[in-house]
């Protein structure tokens, strides 16, 4: 992520594990707890980078959080968004 007050920029590299090609939810969720929704869609067996516009901080992401499509993880986990400030 990175960005200023009102212009961040979420970063994530996600890769299929799989053979398919299936749109999954992704779910950003904001420090003042707002969660964001999209979709994404990676090729089976191949990986991508996504880049989603935000204007507020974001402080977490997870892929299919509810865990309605995506079983390999099964911890189902929220990643910390890391922040990187380029000035």
């Amino acid at each position: 992520m990175k960005g200023s007050a009102g212009d961040f920029t979420v970063t994530l590299k996600v890769a299929n594990r799989g053979t398919g090609t299936i749109s999954a939810p992704l779910v950003v969720q904001t420090e003042e707890g707002a969660r964001h929704e999209f979709s994404l869609s990676v090729p089976g067996g191949k990986e991508s980078e996504v880049r989603y516009s935000m204007l507020t901080k974001p402080v977490a992401a997870s892929v299919d959080p509810d865990g309605d499509l995506l079983q390999a993880e099964p911890s189902g986990a929220w990643q910390v968004v890391k922040v990187r400030r380029w000035f």
